[in-house]
């Protein structure tokens, strides 16, 4: 299972159409509340089997290599 974590910055959304144009199914959180209280303090993060991946460059390199 794929999870995008986005406050719908620009590199939230460059990695959400990326995700989109590889058909690549995942589940997108963006309730702003819910990352914050959750200590999320950076973004995007996907999350893809339990991994969460933070850096735009590893995030890039899994979509690409879809």
């Amino acid at each position: 299972m794929i999870v995008l974590y986005s406050n719908h910055c620009p590199k939230c959304e460059i990695v959400k159409s990326k995700l989109d144009s590889k058909n690549i199914e995942y589940k997108l959180v963006d309730d702003i509340q819910w990352l914050t209280d959750n200590n999320f303090d950076q973004m995007p993060v996907l999350e893809v089997n339990g991994t969460r991946m933070t850096s735009f460059i590893d995030i890039n390199n899994f979509i690409n290599q879809q």
